[in-house]
C-alpha cells in the first residue's frame, strides 16, 4: 500500500477479516471493502468503470473475479496464491479476461538488479516502512507458521538465523 501511495495511487483493500479493517486504513488504504458476496457492489459503487490496476494476491481463488474488477486498459497482476490453490480448472482466457484488460504476473525470480535497485531508491526516498508482525528464530518456525496460518500477523512475519 505504501508503494502505490507512494505514486499517487488511491487504494482499495480487500479483506475477508472485519477486524482488520482499520488497520488497513492505517497503512494507507483509501478504501476498506470486506470480501462477501457484496463485493462487486461494493467496488462498482467506489469505480463504476473498474479500477486500472489490481493486485491479485490470493490467486486462482478469486482471479476470475478479479478480472472483472478492471477497467478497459487496465492491468491486473498476479503475484501470490494466498488462497493455496496453484492450478485452475475452466479457466478460458478467451472468456474470462474481459477485452482491452491486460492480465501479467509476477514473481520474485523475475525481477531484475537494475528494477531491484530502483524500487530500494525509491523506498529510501519515499521513506517507506515494511511493517513486521514478529521476528522469530530459526527454531521457532512452527510458532512462525501458526501465526501466518491464522492470518493474525498484520505485517511481514520474519524468520531469521540470528539469535534474536
Amino acid at each position: 500500500m505504501q508503494l502505490a501511495k507512494s505514486v499517487g495511487a488511491t487504494v482499495i483493500s480487500t479483506t475477508r477479516n472485519k477486524g482488520k479493517a482499520e488497520y488497513l486504513r492505517q497503512m494507507g488504504s483509501d478504501y476498506v471493502l470486506l470480501d462477501d458476496q457484496h463485493i462487486s457492489e461494493q467496488l462498482f459503487a467506489i469505480a463504476p468503470s473498474g479500477v486500472n490496476k489490481v493486485l491479485e494476491l490470493v490467486g486462482t481463488v478469486t482471479l476470475k473475479q478479479s478480472l472483472t474488477f478492471v477497467s478497459e486498459d487496465g492491468i491486473l497482476c498476479m503475484s501470490g496464491i494466498l488462497g493455496n490453490e496453484w492450478e485452475m480448472d475452466n479457466f478460458e482466457p478467451l472468456v474470462d479476461i474481459p477485452a482491452g484488460v491486460y492480465f501479467t504476473t509476477f514473481t520474485s525470480e523475475t525481477i531484475k538488479e537494475d528494477l531491484l535497485m530502483e524500487l530500494f531508491n525509491h523506498i529510501e526516498k519515499h521513506d517507506i516502512q515494511v511493517p513486521i508482525a514478529q521476528v522469530f528464530t530459526l527454531n521457532q518456525i512452527h510458532e512462525a507458521h501458526l501465526l501466518m496460518e491464522r492470518n493474525d500477523a498484520n505485517g511481514k512475519i520474519v524468520v531469521t538465523n540470528l539469535h534474536v
